[in-house]
């Protein structure tokens, strides 16, 4: 994880990334605590799966004719 952060921080231009991992945590701590902001995330991936299934490539078709 270490390896990630810091390859991340240099596409940044070497700019730390302490505020997005904050961010990200507290929106992950509130999403644990609040059962309709969980319901509303739980919706957003059901329709994001609906949306991109006609458009699903798997990594065999691609060497499939």
């Amino acid at each position: 994880m270490a390896e990630l952060r810091t390859l991340l921080e240099r596409f940044a231009n070497y700019k730390l990334l302490d505020v997005v991992i904050d961010a990200i945590n507290a929106l992950v701590d509130d999403t644990r605590r609040d059962q309709s902001l969980r319901e509303w995330f739980v919706s957003v991936d059901v329709y994001i799966r609906k949306v991109s299934r006609p458009y699903d490539i798997t990594f065999m078709s691609l060497f499939v004719a």
